[in-house]
């Protein structure tokens, strides 16, 4: 079983799949208290879904760029996780998560907000590989981009795909650093609550 965490984005996302499979799915809307509701929200699709940490097999995560906060919330997630498991962790850049989403066979812009009056920006060509490096640019800039997509919430189905089929595996990174691309904001969310996941995936 597969765990993907993304919290870089406008939403806090979590998914698991077996193999192709979405078995379970949830979305909290980000704010600045989110990170305290991740855990509760875990135990509870576990619980509905009879789901047990202990047959998961693999952890992805998105490592940015987005929210500084979220970044470092599903990193810390993801890398607490694993290392109680004994499983690894793999993270993908948001802009490259993003273009897995894009249909058509075309070079293409993938673009996320940065909340600070400007934007990420980064091209892919059709087969969803990175040309050049993630960009910095304002409104106007970005939003003169043909074929782009524009802070669009990730389809974590397609991330798992895109996974599963092989043909990526250069983009996910073992043991993830996060990706900022510049120093974060002054203020500064609360961290993840203390939790004993070894304690969890033995139940």
């Amino acid at each position: 079983m597969i765990f993907i965490i993304d919290t870089a984005m406008r939403d806090v996302q979590f998914a698991f799949f077996e193999g192709g499979t979405r078995i379970a799915f949830f979305n909290i809307e980000q704010s600045r208290n989110s990170a305290d509701k991740i855990h509760s929200q875990i135990q509870s699709v576990l619980e509905e879904k009879d789901l047990d940490l202990s047959t998961l097999t693999k952890i992805i995560v998105t490592s940015g760029p987005g929210s500084f906060t979220g970044i470092r919330v599903g990193l810390s997630l993801a890398r607490s996780l694993g290392l109680a498991l004994g499983i690894p962790v793999l993270g993908i850049s948001s802009l490259q998560a993003m273009s897995f989403m894009y249909e058509k066979d075309e070079a293409h812009y993938c673009v996320i907000d940065t909340r600070r009056k400007d934007y990420f920006v980064q091209e892919f060509s059709a087969s969803h590989k990175a040309i050049g490096d993630v960009q910095i640019m304002d409104k106007e800039q970005a939003e003169s981009l043909k074929k782009s997509m524009i802070d669009l919430k990730l389809d974590l189905d397609k991330l798992n795909m895109a996974y599963l089929s092989g043909d990526y595996m250069s983009v996910f990174q073992i043991d993830p650093s996060p990706l900022y691309y510049r120093d974060a904001d002054a203020v500064r969310a609360s961290n993840l609550p203390e939790v004993d996941w070894s304690q969890m995936a033995s139940q």
